[in-house]
């Protein structure tokens, strides 16, 4: 069984971060001060305000003040007109100058102060260089985001934010070991950092490390108050249910929901008495209730008084001590009824013979801060809808979508698509699934569909270093960027190969097996 280590953690955290915060900033009753201290205490700032020197510049001190607790407008501009002007002299007047404007969104001026900064070299330069090289590497910038990176790190290795975009580029060249070494020293010097667990999080788990990667992540979570009322309703640590109530909690992106519910099954194998109920998001709630797995499934927060644990979806797997062999034990491990099946299938026209329906969807939710490198531009699927003896659907719930597109052959279903079960009714009705980075390839291998998901180039950990196949869902076929390369165009001409050799099987034979390395 795993140490258990959970029940103290969040007040001895707390404690210590406390302690750091109020020795770093001056102490005063303002409520402005007590916000600074707060979010001082949960490392979610960059490193290089530990050596700020805050106190000794009160401009820096209001900068990072309104950062922590963002006031008015006015104040703002005031705060950036005084920052523009010390940032004529002082590299970190500028650093903190180009933080306050990608914080408030003014990312191009933000990001040419980065880039100023790290092309003048020094301490503050390499910083710059690393946090540019970040954000242009969750861009898909790669080539550019590698020229800062290495440079930085080059100059200032030993800086928490150099480890964590070194390690970043370690693990997009697959040196894993590499990169979970420098987050170890990282971690050690910023144990609370957000940006350095995140980081450590990705780098162990695309190494294969599910439950160290987990244990990570949890920590994060303990930080971050995800376990609010520990006195009330502990966190579930593994021992014996019985008859117990116990909550899961849910967050992160749709598909990662998708992808944890697997351990659901497990729980329930091991604890077929227990009373589990999941707070849920609304996509995601009928498909939840479908499981039957769940004394009740809530689409809002609920109080914890009602039950005796409390689970995040990450902590299940560390609780139940299932590692990547565990993984596979079930899958498929969602199903939906026939009945919707069937009602589902009214949504489309009537089948054409020797014709092939196949389900396509090149974007993920807009915002997200990896979009640019997991969307695929929609024109390169042209060539895909060029091959023919295809029926094609669009997997996407907003007709206005679908109207703003140049002409197309897609089916416009977005009137049904009210959630991911009225999805999964759908793509249970497909002969395949072809779909970026997003929640509809965990929901096609949830329900053991043949499935087709295009990777993003930097590889989500989700889906394996190289082959056509993922540990996570066997009816999921990967279809990768030859290492190095960030070109949609030459992946769905991949693709394109692929589904006309798909075409010439029999129909119902395609099963997603094979695919590129």
């Amino acid at each position: 069984m795993l140490e258990r280590f959970f029940s103290g953690f969040a007040k001895r955290a707390a404690a210590r971060r406390e302690g750091e915060a109020r020795a770093t900033v001056p102490q005063a009753a303002s409520p402005a001060d007590e916000a600074l201290r707060r979010w001082l205490a949960r490392d979610a700032y960059p490193g290089f305000y530990e050596e700020a020197g805050l106190a000794a510049s009160p401009l820096r001190m209001a900068a990072v003040r309104w950062m922590a607790s963002p006031t008015n407008a006015a104040e703002l501009a005031a705060l950036l007109g005084g920052l523009r002007e010390q940032a004529k002299v002082d590299a970190l007047d500028r650093l903190l100058l180009a933080d306050l404007l990608l914080r408030v969104g003014q990312v191009e001026e933000g990001e040419r102060e980065l880039a100023a900064l790290a092309a003048a070299g020094g301490k503050q330069g390499a910083q710059a260089g690393a946090v540019l090289g970040m954000r242009l590497f969750d861009r898909g910038e790669f080539g550019r985001a590698r020229t800062l990176i290495e440079r930085a790190c080059a100059l200032y290795p030993e800086l928490a934010c150099c480890r964590v975009a070194g390690a970043i580029l370690h693990g997009y060249d697959g040196r894993h070991e590499e990169g979970v070494e420098l987050l170890k020293r990282a971690r050690a010097a910023h144990p609370y950092a957000n940006n350095v667990i995140g980081a450590q999080v990705e780098v162990l788990l695309r190494s294969g490390r599910l439950l160290e990667g987990m244990q990570a992540l949890v920590d994060n979570e303990y930080m971050m108050g995800v376990y609010p009322a520990p006195a009330v309703c502990p966190a579930w640590e593994g021992e014996a249910l019985g008859r117990g109530r116990l909550v899961m909690l849910t967050g992160y992106g749709l598909g990662d929901v998708i992808q944890m519910l697997r351990f659901v099954r497990l729980l329930r194998e091991r604890e077929p008495e227990a009373r589990v109920s999941i707070v849920s998001p609304p996509e995601l709630a009928r498909l939840a209730r479908s499981m039957g797995c769940f004394e009740e499934v809530h689409e809002q927060p609920v109080p914890f008084t009602g039950f005796d644990w409390m689970a995040g979806q990450n902590q299940l797997p560390l609780a139940l001590g299932a590692g990547m062999r565990e993984v596979s034990r079930f899958d498929p491990y969602l199903a939906i009824p026939p009945g919707e099946v069937a009602a589902a299938a009214a949504w489309l026209p009537p089948r054409r013979p020797g014709v092939r329906r196949v389900g396509v969807r090149w974007a993920g939710r807009a915002g997200q801060f990896y979009d640019r490198k997991r969307s695929i531009p929609f024109e390169a699927f042209q060539r895909l809808f060029a091959v023919p003896g295809v029926e094609w659907v669009a997997l996407v719930e907003e007709r206005e979508v679908l109207e703003s597109l140049p002409a197309h052959p897609l089916l416009d279903v977005s009137e049904h698509m009210r959630d991911l079960f009225a999805t999964g009714a759908l793509i249970s009705n497909l002969d395949l699934v072809i779909t970026a980075d997003t929640s509809v390839a965990h929901l096609g291998g949830a329900l053991g569909l043949p499935t087709w998901v295009a990777t993003r180039p930097d590889l989500g950990w989700r889906w394996g270093e190289t082959g056509p196949a993922t540990p996570w869902y066997k009816s999921v076929r990967v279809f990768r960027h030859v290492p190095g390369t960030f070109d949609w165009d030459a992946l769905v001409a991949d693709m394109e190969s692929a589904l006309r050799e798909w075409l010439q099987q029999a129909p119902g034979s395609g099963d997603g097996a094979g695919g590129r390395d």
